[in-house]
């Protein structure tokens, strides 16, 4: 042995054994051995074939299957692949270098990518790798103190169990989603959740199996389908997609995912809404799936249906794979991870289609196509049926736009923002467009079929085109001239040259042909020019034009093949006249309005009430009227109040510019029409905003109306309107009309009512033999007598009597049968008798033959009286309802028929262009009677479950209001606040969020409370939702000003959370970011700071940095910091939050307007008057567009810029400003809110400086009073106005006044946050001028000299505010120091070098003027 002496040292070329080393240094050396190891390729290290595994390269049970055996051979693994879908938006389809420079939308493709990650965090469990190990530091340790051996030890590595493939349809439907699918990748790449993502494509488009390979990107390799296949259970593959493609019809593609289905966890994502399910060749269902272990191969799940009495049959099972059908959201992603990566066996419900891998099983049945081709107008008509309301707006928009996928996206993000991708699916899918050859979404992707762009046209109005027109022209026509000239073609169409027709151009000069002509009158000429233009352009291209047209395929069409509708025509919207068509022409080529709105179709069996309208129409056109008098249609249930009005409205449409029909059973009601029309006169001002706030519309209409401006003649028809003390705050003045329907007899007091009663025994025999004229007069007259005349049962026996052909004798022995039932069961009013009588006839037929339609329409009598979605009932998941009306919620073949029933019996008024059915009061109350109180509750709870279904998600998110809207009115009516169900009660929540967002706190008041004490009742106040619901009534209350009712619910609220879940939960943060609020409300800034920044470290530990709340807490931080004085700590959390939220939410959010605007504050208080000014001035004008005019942010940006104009000199430019400012907020709050009096305040200072001091007065004045009405005297609001007025009385030559304020204000200010705070030195400064005014100039020497040391500490030498009384100083030493002008000199100088030459606080610095300081009270 060789012994080595402990002062020897190794040379350099010796080794170095273990016994060289004491036990920490091998420790070390083994540690950063590991650390060291050279980085491998993460695809070689994902790649790589465990020792003990061998991936096949064509299973043989597969290759058989596939008939392919061993002779094909599959390419290696592809090296590092490309991106799947290039930077253009549109996958692989090639983008010109002049392609339209268009400002994608900001709106993420993904718009629930949070949801979606939260949903796949149970695949970030990491499991022991079967072959990768990792030094096993602490095992090495103790094997070496135990048996002298220093040998590693290993241990398996953590991984992540699964890898994900996603195989993105590429087919030519599939081009609007190639973004969701760019950022759908993006989020299982960020997610870390899966040890590798690998991207493919599938052109779905082949007609072939054996064509559908997948593809990488633009590198032009393909693989066999099988290259994916991982049998053991560790690969997850997801097939995005539409499902609307050739291989899904044929059954290539489903049968695809049949074969990866029995060796692989396979899942298809649909990216259509769960709506338009319908539309794909997938047919799926509620399923319940069970999985042994976790990675369990979809062949091998346990599949049961949900409803037991709709199980699946074995046989069918025998041979099929189920797939799961997974929405781009978290509801659908959650329940599909738990049952991949649970071992726990539990059952998961979710939607699935079950595909096989054989030929014949998933083939689709035929489609029921129209027999023939298609006229445009059948193509429009079975549009209209079919799509929403959303998509026919939509289409009938891009009517008016060459069909180029970007072109089409900005007509749809600027004119309907509230929509999403699957409303331009609609568009592209429903039948109205061919793909234009060869596509290119450079140029013009698609063409509506022949003659269907000019009956699209003719559904919408001028107006609408126009705006269309405009978009194009302003944002893309600096690409192509053809699209920016047509503004100019608008402007005057005989002065505007004629283009030069061109193969390049004919595209878009089509269009513009088609638009002209559609405008007709002045514009028809220089359409018809156009015209014969393109008609000489296409006869030398005509041979090739022919024979190019039948290669054209729809793009539409291909899932779904549509019932066509009767044609129906619209008042006000079928035709167009020409722009400058003055009243008078328009009624002479039209007889239509200008505006319609919301009147329902006009009834085609309208009969008699001669008198009635003869009546209604002298007292309407009484000459003379100046104040409007209510015309107040009065009678009882069914005597056909509202079909009267109908038919005067459409009689004498003609002489009105504006026809608006109101629904007014709740407020809400009234108050979503004024809305949206407020839209369509386009009041208060040009908007791209979806939805104006209530509290703006109202007003802007009301005094629209009475103004006469835009149009003098208009008619409000307020229907269902029982409540006149609801009603009569919306009624306006002017020359119009207003007419009212009530059952309430109370009308009488406040209009002229005009009487309705039963039919004359003529009226009824008339609309009896109208329905069916082989009915002889002698039996109409006994049908007349039985039904009492009451026109709703008459209809009702007319309707039954034309679809059966019975015998009057037969239907009167039914008759009077069932009017014998209802005598005995009950005691109902007399005239309710012949109604039920006659409904119940009807009613025992479907009882008999259609049971889900009578089924429908009892689940309908427990909805509201308002018309009702059809679009609620479409693909319902498992409802607690009959299983035959179940099963036509489920399959929309059978809802239409059930549909189709009730309106064949005229059960209920079926409104095709709205989609919607609607029940009179009288039939729901006929249909509930006839239930036991068990089934009502069934089917009340049915309606509860509807509406939920029915919630679009984000009450925030404007465009959804309207649906909000429509949902509250039914769940109000059907009580869903009772409802325990938690996805109810959300519902309910999503409801008040929703009037919050609006601004209708009101409402939003009465929802809420009502919701809290009845939940309060049933489930405690400690319940979570209860606390949620109690927060969102506090809100109310502090919103209309009984802040201290809000004080003490949001203290109880955080005082239950903190007992029930802690202080680490989203709803705990909420409410005290709420309960911080109330703390500025109450003057105590200080106390809000710590609560928020409390708030804001709590949300960046729980929630993360960039989660929306932690930002929006970070911002209101932030404005804590600028109210505390803190204004460059505030700048550097407002610049770094900026930079998130755009990030995040992307640059057009509201939210990030709001983040650049408090940062122009945070730079402006900070000094940096200019570039506060360069960030307003970019901003406003984009703010304005997008939000409009009167939101709250726009305008607070407004009066943000105003104060900044200010500070750099100009005073008119603030001035002109802020009186827009003021007006607005009186206009949304009145005058008694803190945003009116701050507007107000801030005025003052600015007509001060230009000189207008008895206006400057009033306004501060009232600035001042209303501050210290609303916050009190000592609040530090207050003493800012304080402060302003103060400055006013000193301009006036009122010194005494305003040292009075001025010394309230430097104490008060001094109390609450000390005498460095800069608003505490503001009142100072000006205070000392009021000591020198009044000769006290030792005691201004005093003061200023004191607050130039605090100013330069606190804001530093070089600040304005600083300098300013650095100038005060130099004054205060003019008559006691020889030396005064060398420090006045110095400052002027340093002053000009800040503020700029021109400055007027320069030229004042130089007549030696002392500096008057004003303050805001940086509200946002």
């Amino acid at each position: 042995m060789n012994e080595r002496r402990p002062d020897a040292r190794p040379r350099a070329d010796d080794g170095i054994g273990t016994a060289d080393l004491t036990y920490h240094e091998l420790r070390d050396v083994l540690w950063l051995s590991g650390k060291l190891k050279p980085r491998e390729d993460p695809r070689e290290s994902a790649e790589r074939t465990p020792p003990d595994e061998v991936t096949p390269e064509v299973p043989a049970a597969l290759a058989e299957e596939d008939g392919t055996g061993d002779s094909r051979d599959v390419p290696e693994e592809p090296a590092p692949e490309p991106d799947l879908l290039d930077d253009t938006g549109f996958g692989m389809i090639p983008v010109r270098a002049d392609a339209f420079p268009l400002a994608w939308p900001t709106l993420p493709a993904l718009p629930e990518a949070r949801g979606i990650a939260r949903a796949l965090r149970p695949f970030m469990r990491t499991t022991p790798s079967p072959w990768r190990t990792v030094l096993d530091e602490e095992g090495t340790a103790v094997r070496a103190a135990q048996d002298g051996l220093w040998l590693p030890e290993w241990q398996p590595a953590p991984w992540r169990r699964f890898d994900v493939v996603l195989v993105t349809d590429i087919g030519p439907s599939m081009d609007i989603w190639r973004r969701t699918a760019r950022e759908f990748l993006g989020l299982l790449q960020r997610q870390g959740a899966f040890r590798d993502v690998r991207h493919y494509q599938l052109d779905c488009s082949k007609d072939s199996p054996d064509a559908l390979v997948l593809q990488v990107g633009a590198t032009g390799k393909s693989w066999h389908w099988s290259h994916l296949v991982e049998p053991t259970g560790r690969r997850v593959v997801l097939v995005l997609t539409d499902a609307i493609s050739a291989a899904w019809h044929n059954g290539a593609a489903t049968r695809l995912l049949a074969k990866w289905g029995r060796t692989m966890p396979v899942a298809v994502v649909q990216v259509l809404e769960h709506r338009l399910w319908h539309w794909s060749a997938l047919t799926t269902r509620r399923v319940r799936m069970s999985a042994p272990r976790s990675g369990t191969p979809n062949g091998n799940l346990k599949v049961k249906a949900v409803q037991p009495d709709a199980d699946i049959a074995a046989e069918e099972l025998r041979n099929a794979v189920p797939v799961p059908v997974l929405g781009l959201s978290a509801d659908w992603m959650t329940g599909w991870a738990k049952l991949l990566t649970s071992d726990d066996g539990g059952w998961v419900e979710t939607t699935a289609t079950l595909v096989s891998p054989t030929a014949d099983d998933n083939t689709p049945p035929p489609l029921n196509g129209s027999g023939g081709p298609l006229t445009p107008r059948d193509r429009v008509l079975r549009f209209r049926t079919n799509a929403s309301v959303e998509a026919f707006s939509l289409a009938g928009l891009l009517a008016a736009a060459p069909l180029s996928l970007p072109l089409m996206t900005l007509v749809q993000r600027r004119l309907l923002p509230g929509s999403t991708l699957s409303t331009l699916a609609e568009v592209i899918l429903g039948g109205l467009l061919r793909q234009a050859d060869p596509p290119d979404v450079s140029e013009i992707a698609y063409d509506f079929h022949d003659g269907v762009r000019d009956e699209l046209l003719g559904t919408v109005t001028r107006a609408d085109t126009v705006r269309a027109v405009m978009v194009l022209s302003d944002h893309a026509g600096d690409t192509h001239p053809a699209l920016r000239d047509f503004r100019a073609v608008l402007a005057d169409p005989d002065e505007a040259p004629d283009p030069e027709p061109t193969v390049g151009n004919q595209p878009y000069l089509r269009v513009q042909e088609a638009v002209l002509r559609a405008l007709s009158g002045p514009y028809a000429p220089r359409a018809r020019r156009l015209a014969n233009a393109r008609l000489e352009l296409e006869d030398t291209r005509f041979e090739r034009e022919t024979a190019s047209v039948d290669s054209r395929h729809d793009v539409g069409e291909a899932a779904v093949a549509f019932e066509a509708a009767p044609a129906e025509h619209t008042t006000g919207e079928a035709d167009v006249i020409p722009l400058t068509a003055s009243v008078a022409q328009r009624r002479e080529l039209t007889g239509q309005p200008s505006v319609w709105g919301q009147v329902p179709p006009r009834n085609p069996n309208f009969v008699g009430r001669r008198e009635v309208l003869e009546t209604l129409s002298q007292r309407l056109l009484e000459p003379g009227t100046t104040a409007v008098l209510p015309e107040a249609l009065h009678g009882m249930g069914g005597i056909g109040k509202s079909q009267t009005a109908i038919e005067y409205i459409y009689r004498h449409a003609a002489e009105y510019d504006i026809v608006w029909w109101i629904p007014s059973t709740h407020p809400a009601q009234i108050r979503a029409s004024f809305v949206e029309l407020a839209r369509r006169l386009n009041v208060p001002g040009p908007s791209v905003a979806s939805v104006v706030p209530a509290d703006v519309a109202i007003p802007a209409v009301l005094e629209a109306l009475r103004t006469g401006t835009p149009f003098a003649n208009w008619i409000l028809v307020f229907d269902n309107a029982d409540r006149p003390e609801d009603v009569r705050p919306f009624f306006p003045v002017g020359k119009g009309h207003v007419l009212v329907t009530s059952r309430n007899p109370e009308w009488a007091a406040v209009a002229r009512p005009v009487a309705v009663d039963v039919f004359t025994r003529a009226e009824s025999i008339e609309l009896l033999r109208v329905r069916d004229p082989s009915i002889a007069e002698i039996d109409a007259d006994r049908l007349a007598e039985v039904l009492g005349d009451l026109p709703l049962a008459v209809e009702q026996a007319a309707s039954w009597r034309s679809q059966t052909g019975m015998p009057v004798a037969e239907y009167l022995d039914l008759f009077e049968q069932h009017q014998m039932e209802l005598l005995e069961d009950s005691s109902p009013v007399d005239y309710e008798i012949p109604v039920a009588a006659a409904w119940n006839v009807p009613l025992e037929r479907l009882r008999h033959d259609h049971p889900a339609a009578l089924q429908l329409l009892q689940v309908c009598a427990f909805f509201g009286p308002e018309p009702i979605s059809r679009r609620w009932f479409s693909r319902v998941p498992d409802l607690p309802a009959p299983p035959e009306l179940a099963a036509a919620f489920r399959d929309p073949i059978k809802l239409n028929r059930a549909v189709r029933e009730i309106n064949r019996y005229s059960l209920a008024r079926i409104d095709h262009r709205n989609n919607t059915l609607q029940l009179h009061r009288l039939v729901r109350e006929v249909l509930r009677s006839r239930l036991e109180p068990a089934a009502q509750d069934q089917l009340r709870h049915a309606v509860h479950l509807l509406l939920v279904h029915a919630d679009p998600g984000g009450p925030e998110v404007s465009w959804n209001w309207l649906a909000y809207s429509e949902l509250l009115a039914h769940a109000t009516a059907s009580r869903a606040v009772e409802c325990t169900y938690g996805s109810v009660r959300v519902l309910m929540i999503n409801l008040v969020r929703h009037l919050h967002a609006r601004a209708d706190y009101r409402v939003a008041l009465e929802v809420s409370e009502d919701a809290a004490r009845v939940w309060r009742e049933s489930f405690g106040e400690r319940d979570l939702k209860t606390i949620e619901m109690t927060h969102l009534w506090a809100m109310a209350l502090r919103r209309l000003g009984r802040s201290d009712e809000a004080v003490l619910l949001n203290e109880r609220s955080l005082e239950l959370l903190r007992e029930e879940v802690g202080e680490d939960h989203e709803l705990w943060l909420d409410v005290l970011d709420t309960v911080a609020a109330d703390r500025r409300t109450q003057g105590r800034f200080a106390e809000e700071l710590a609560l928020q920044q409390d708030v804001y470290d709590r949300s960046c530990l729980l929630l993360g940095e960039d989660d929306p709340a932690t930002l929006r807490y970070a911002s209101t931080l932030a404005t804590c910091r600028r109210l505390m004085g803190e204004f460059a700590k505030a700048l550097e959390l407002d610049q770094d939050t900026l930079s998130r939220v755009t990030a995040v939410l992307g640059d057009d959010h509201l939210f990030t307007y709001h983040s650049k605007n408090a940062f122009a504050v945070d730079l402006r208080e900070c000094g940096d008057y200019s570039a506060a000014h360069r960030l307003l001035r970019e901003t406003l004008p984009r703010q304005r567009e997008l939000l409009g005019e009167d939101h709250p942010i726009a305008v607070g940006a407004a009066r943000t810029l105003a104060v900044t104009l200010r500070r750099l000199g100009d005073h008119t430019g603030a001035v002109e400003l802020l009186r827009d400012c003021v007006a607005r907020s009186r206009q949304r709050h009145g005058n008694r809110h803190i945003d009116t009096a701050t507007a107000l305040s801030s005025l003052s200072v600015d007509l001060r400086q230009l000189g207008e001091l008895d206006e400057a007065l009033e306004v501060a004045s009232t600035g001042y009073e209303v501050f210290q009405e609303i916050r009190g005297t000592h609040h530090p609001y207050t003493l800012i106005a304080a402060v302003n007025l103060a400055s006013v009385y000193r301009a006036q030559g009122a010194v005494p006044q305003a040292r009075e304020l001025d010394e309230l204000a430097v104490n008060g200010l001094r109390e609450r946050f000390g005498a460095d705070h800069p608003f505490a030195l503001v009142a100072a400064t000006n205070l000392a001028s009021d000591l020198a005014e009044l000769g006290d100039e030792a005691g201004a020497r005093t003061l200023d000299e004191d607050l130039v040391a605090r100013s330069a500490r606190v804001l530093g030498a070089e600040h304005p505010s600083t300098l300013a009384v650095r100038l005060n100083l130099s004054l205060d030493l003019r008559q006691a120091d020889a030396e005064w002008e060398s420090l006045h000199a110095p400052t002027v100088e340093r002053l000009r070098r800040v503020l700029g030459e021109d400055h007027p606080a320069i030229i004042a610095a130089r007549q030696y003027l002392r500096v008057i300081c004003d303050t805001d009270t940086l509200e946002l």
